[in-house]
Formats: structure tokens, C-alpha cells, sequence
């Protein structure tokens, strides 16, 4: 039987069976699960699908699209983009409303150690500590984010010296918006850091020639938001107009900008922004760490998935201080495990996770030769940004564990 081209009334009916289908498969993926939002696993099969899962307005749950299974978070906006990608999947889980936060609140006398602090009440907890120890801790406003919003950035100081500090050590948390354990860590660093300064000689003595500044969060728009809007946020805020927000601002930053592990889509969550170094973020931290004599150590926290990551992000090659970054990250990570046994995987960023190209370490790593890291806080997946409230002190107390070590070592490091 000859069977003939496709009439206008046959091209009609499969339209709208095509239709019909597509909303049968939204009602089904929205009555597995009742918040509306869900974890899915998809399979990416080749390097096609993983530029067009990137391309995409789709979040990730996982840090990052690598060939293999990634993690992405599916809302009711994101069903009919999610189906046309055409890729194999999973259902993982039920997620939280993106908004489920907004009614939550929090403040300066919150315990930082059981309890996500908003941001106004996070600078209030440091505000406490510099009012408490105003000749240790000082700070100073370092930028903004994007200016329709008005959030201040602001870096904190711990020096006990009178003098210019021989070595200066920076540690950031919150350039991605959900990772939510990342300030909370850098809190108690800080904290535990002025105890250490007050009860024990050793410490006040490194910390005379030694000034640590903490960033309690580079992206405060993107943390703002995701208690109001959206708890799985990852970007800032920047209008990209079209409808469009956000910039990966760990994809901005000068050193390989543009290169693989990032996008120029502007919807998708690893968007690098339009140019190197564009964001307000990134500017602020570049032009602070500019004016800071000898930056010799610097660590970006992170979560998930329980890592040590040095240079570089942008290609397999080994930096060429690759032996002492291992020899140090190697003992981090002895002492990270021996608090909880909580292992965390070490190496450079390219080879043991993926590419990422346009990241603070690398740019830290080549602008002023500094010993520079990642690290990936807890858990390996299970929770993954979520974590829960009653892990944050076991994390901080682990973190600790490694970054103090890492910290003395900063202070009796020869400048390169």
C-alpha cells in the first residue's frame, strides 16, 4: 500500500496529539510530586547532549554537566523544555517549593551553629564580633551587588599586628547563591579564630603577621533570594533582560574566560556573564584583594560533594605548583576526616571533578601565585544543597579541622 504525503487534517491531528500527549506527561510529572518541583537524573550520553542540557533554562542540582548522570531540579516552568531535551531520565525525588523559606525568619542572635542565618542577620552575627574585639576585627565595604538591589559587600578582617600583615589570606563563601553551609562555615572559621587568638599564644603570634579577610558572602543578592524566591538559586541577579537573570559568577572571572565548563546562554545556570570580569561580585573581590599585600593563601567554599580542588579548573594541566598544593591539600584532608570520618576527595579541578573554566582559584592561583582551593563542604548527594540544619556543626567543626592547619601554613609560607 502506498501511503501518500501527510494531509493538512492528518499534519492537524498529530499536533494535537502531540499536544495532548505533552499535557498527559505535565499532569503526570506534577502529580509525582505535590510541591510541584522535582529531582530528576538525566543521562547525558555525549557532548551534544551535555552543550544542549547547558544551553538550557533547566537548573542543575549538580554542581556541574559532566558526560554520565546529572542532577537537575524541574519545576512546572520547566516541563515542556525538560521533555523536548528528549534525554533519558529519572525520577530522584520530591524538592521543596522554591519558596518555602520566605516566611522564615532569622536574627543576629540565631545560633549560627544549628541554624541558616538570612543575610541581614548574618552580618549582624560578624557585626556582634567586630563591636566585641574592635582592635582585632575590622572591616570594610567592598563593593555591592547589582545596583537596582543595594546589597553590600563586605570583607572582615582578623589581624592582631600592628604594622602591615607579612601574608594576607582571603576565604570567600556564597558566590553560589543555595550553597548555604558555605557562609555558615565561614562563620565559625571566623569565630573560632578570635577564640583561638585570646586563649593561646601561638595563634595571637601567627595572627601578628598574618591577616585573614573573610567574605561572608560575594553574592548577597543571589542569598537573599533564595530565602524569598527561589532556595535553589545558583547565579546573582544581574537583568539579562528577555526575561533572563544571572550570572555564574564562578564562571567571571578573568583567567580562561570562555572556555569549556561555562556558557554563553544566558538562561543556563553556568552562564559565565558577557564578558570577563563583568560582574559587580567579581570586580568587588578583584579591586579588594588588589589593595592587600601579599596575597598568599586562598580558599573559595563551596558545597556539595565533599572536595579539595586546586589549580586549574580550565585545562588537565597540572600547575606548577601542583606538588605543593597536593602536599597541603593532603593534609587537609586528614584532618578534615579524623573529626567525623567524612572523606573528601583531593586533586586539581579538572581532573577529579570536570572542567570550569573562568573560576576564582585559578584566577587567585595565577594573579598572585597564592595556594589556592575549593572545598566542597558535605554531603556527597544525598541532600546535596539542602543539607540539613543538624549537619552544619559537624561540618564547621571538620572544616575547621583542615583550615587550621591550612591557615598556619599560610603564615609560614615563603612569598614566591
Amino acid at each position: 500500500m502506498r501511503v501518500g504525503p501527510p494531509t493538512q487534517v492528518s499534519v492537524f491531528f498529530m499536533r494535537r496529539f502531540s499536544f495532548v500527549l505533552l499535557s498527559l506527561l505535565v499532569t503526570a510529572l506534577s502529580w509525582a510530586q505535590p510541591s510541584g518541583w522535582g529531582r530528576y537524573r538525566v543521562k547525558v550520553e555525549t557532548d551534544k547532549d551535555a552543550q544542549r542540557l547547558a544551553d538550557s533554562s533547566i537548573p542543575l542540582f549538580s554542581e556541574q554537566i559532566s558526560l554520565g548522570d546529572v542532577d537537575v531540579i524541574v519545576g512546572p516552568d520547566h516541563l515542556v523544555e525538560f521533555w523536548k531535551l528528549g534525554l533519558k531520565n529519572a525520577y530522584v525525588g520530591e524538592l521543596p517549593r522554591p519558596d518555602a523559606w520566605k516566611d522564615r525568619v532569622t536574627s543576629a542572635l540565631d545560633d549560627y551553629q544549628t541554624t541558616y542565618l538570612q543575610y541581614a542577620s548574618m552580618i549582624g552575627k560578624y557585626e556582634t564580633w567586630r563591636a566585641a574585639y574592635p582592635s582585632l576585627v575590622t572591616r570594610v565595604r567592598i563593593g555591592q551587588g547589582q545596583p537596582a538591589l543595594a546589597n553590600d559587600i563586605w570583607s572582615y578582617r582578623i589581624y592582631a599586628g600592628t604594622g602591615e600583615p607579612r601574608h594576607s589570606v582571603i576565604i570567600i563563601g556564597g558566590i553560589h547563591a543555595r550553597e548555604w553551609i558555605s557562609p555558615a562555615v565561614c562563620m565559625y572559621l571566623f569565630r573560632n579564630l578570635i577564640e583561638k587568638i585570646n586563649t593561646d599564644s601561638s595563634w595571637a603570634l601567627l595572627m601578628k603577621r598574618t591577616a585573614l579577610h573573610v567574605i561572608p558572602s560575594l553574592n548577597p543578592d543571589g542569598y537573599r533570594y533564595t530565602w524569598s524566591t527561589n532556595r535553589m538559586w545558583r547565579k546573582n541577579r544581574r537583568n539579562n533582560g528577555g526575561g533572563s537573570y544571572g550570572v555564574d559568577l564562578n564562571r567571571n572571572w578573568p583567567v580562561a574566560w570562555g572556555g569549556g565548563g561555562s556558557s554563553g546562554s544566558t538562561g543556563s545556570d553556568t552562564y559565565r556573564g558577557p564578558s570577563a570580569a563583568s560582574e559587580p561580585e567579581t570586580q568587588a573581590l578583584i579591586n579588594h584583594a588588589s589593595t592587600l599585600l601579599n596575597v598568599s593563601a586562598f580558599i573559595d567554599f563551596h558545597s556539595y560533594g565533599q572536595y579539595i580542588l586546586w589549580p586549574w579548573g580550565y585545562t588537565s594541566a597540572l600547575c606548577a605548583d601542583d606538588a605543593d598544593h597536593r602536599r597541603v591539600g593532603l593534609m587537609m584532608q586528614s584532618l578534615i576526616q579524623a573529626p567525623s570520618g567524612s572523606f573528601y576527595t583531593a586533586g586539581p579541578i579538572t581532573t577529579t571533578l570536570y572542567q570550569a573554566s573562568g573560576n576564582t582559584v585559578d584566577y587567585f592561583y595565577q594573579t598572585y601565585r597564592a595556594r589556592s582551593y575549593t572545598i566542597e563542604l558535605r554531603d556527597t548527594g544525598v541532600n546535596g544543597f539542602l543539607l540539613p540544619e543538624a549537619q552544619i556543626y559537624p561540618t564547621q567543626i571538620e572544616a575547621w579541622a583542615g583550615f587550621e592547619r591550612f591557615l598556619r601554613l599560610a603564615g609560614m609560607r615563603r612569598i614566591p
